[in-house]
């Protein structure tokens, strides 16, 4: 058996507009039919709408053909069908101007979508091209800070020696998880003094001899950090121990547990044993006083 067919947002809002028209006498609108059939999107809505006016003009040409013999009712039928035919046309109309309002609404709608669009385009190119300029922006700094760090050999051979002792500090700190993000905060200001360094010395080469101050100064923090590392690793080889020390005593109990568990096994064996020893004495008993 199969089940009956679904109906349509179309044919349901035709079936709306003729209850409107018929039971209620109102003329059908959009708005009007949303509210009785509550789904369905407002294009196959108005399909129904426009059916429905469709279909009253085909019966009120039918009824154009009535009978001859009907004489004496003609004029009253034409004038309720002329009445009918006016009121369609007039809502017709009226839907027809709703319908074009809508198409305009509609196209100004896009046309306002477009508009933004269009803007929202324009200030995307602009941010690119702003990050582009700033990019190289950005790389010509790069290019004139290394092109003036180049041209002193003694403060490159100074940078060369603390970038080498940086490197070394970073590989030693990632064996440190405690220790990571201390030894990176104190390593990016480091960086910062590096970096303090490098643009005073762009600016005027007579503070060479603040920046080799500094510079002696973050010697002195490399050495501080590489006495944390090293009491760091201290605690980590103590740690250790007392692991090594935590392990031993388990594997100290897992043989004393194995060996109560060999205990345990003799004794059950011993004890099957007196059990059977029990049972025989009992039934030599029995046999004993029932010759």
């Amino acid at each position: 058996m199969s089940l009956p067919k679904k109906k349509t947002a179309r044919e349901e809002g035709l079936e709306a507009a003729w209850h409107l028209f018929l039971e209620q006498g109102e003329k059908p609108s959009t708005a009007k039919v949303r509210q009785i059939v509550q789904r369905g999107s407002d294009s196959h809505l108005n399909e129904g709408v426009n059916a429905f006016w469709d279909e009253l003009k085909a019966k009120a040409q039918q009824w154009h053909a009535f009978p001859k013999d009907a004489d004496f009712l003609m004029p009253l039928v034409s004038k309720l069908l002329d009445d009918v035919l006016h009121k369609a046309q007039s809502a017709y109309e009226d839907q027809l101007r709703d319908t074009k309002q809508l198409e305009v609404d509609a196209k100004r709608w896009i046309e306002t979508v477009d508009k933004e669009k269009a803007a929202l385009e324009e200030q995307l190119a602009a941010a690119q091209h702003q990050l582009q300029t700033l990019r190289q922006q950005n790389e010509s700094l790069q290019e004139s800070c290394d092109a003036r760090l180049h041209s002193t050999q003694q403060l490159q051979h100074e940078l060369a020696i603390v970038s080498s002792e940086n490197s070394q500090l970073k590989a030693r700190v990632s064996d440190l998880k405690d220790e990571r993000e201390k030894v990176d905060v104190k390593f990016a200001a480091l960086e910062q003094v590096h970096a303090d360094v490098r643009d005073r010395f762009a600016v005027q080469q007579q503070e060479t001899a603040t920046t080799l101050a500094l510079l002696q100064e973050a010697k002195l923090q490399i050495d501080t950090l590489g006495k944390q590392r090293q009491q760091a690793e201290q605690e980590r080889q103590q740690t250790l121990a007392v692991a090594n020390q935590k392990q031993k005593e388990a594997e100290q109990l897992r043989e004393k547990l194995v060996r109560l568990d060999t205990e345990k096994n003799m004794l059950e064996q011993q004890n099957e044993r007196l059990i059977k020893e029990f049972s025989n004495i009992e039934n030599s008993k029995v046999s004993k006083t029932n010759p």
